[in-house]
């Protein structure tokens, strides 16, 4: 299955994670560092010590995920940036993607999707989709 999974562990006082996609190919495994929590934002770093997509082939992926309902709508803020948890970049304007759970719903209780284009720019914060916009469906009945 081409997609990546995203693990978050608390270690102590700290949040640690790992990151694969395709996850039956142990060059496509990353560790994620870095992470911390803003109000409704996680903020982390994918290391990528691999073959990478630049000179010299290992960076940081800079990412940004807003807790949206029961999902987090994420983005990329960039390659090896310093994130100052006192005053942490916003998220980017523009479609994202989205880390979708297991995030129970009772442990997202109160969260909002105000303010949140949802769907990509200008589409504002409706859990419905606009028109033309088809969200995709599991393939299996019931889940």
């Amino acid at each position: 299955m081409n997609k990546q999974i995203f693990t978050f562990l608390l270690v102590g006082d700290r949040l640690r994670g790992v990151v694969c996609g395709r996850c039956d190919n142990p060059y496509t495994i990353g560790a994620m560092e870095n992470v911390f929590i803003v109000g409704d934002t996680l903020y982390f770093d994918i290391v990528h010590q691999d073959w990478g997509e630049s000179e010299p082939p290992t960076f940081n992926r800079n990412i940004v995920a807003q807790l949206v309902q029961n999902e987090m709508v994420a983005a990329i803020l960039g390659k090896d940036l310093v994130i100052d948890p006192a005053n942490p970049p916003a998220r980017p304007a523009g479609r994202g993607f989205t880390l979708v759970g297991p995030i129970a719903p009772e442990g997202t209780r109160g969260n909002s999707s105000e303010g949140v284009d949802v769907w990509g720019p200008g589409t504002g914060s409706a859990i419905q989709p606009p028109r033309g916009r088809t969200p995709i469906r599991p393939v299996s009945p019931g889940r």
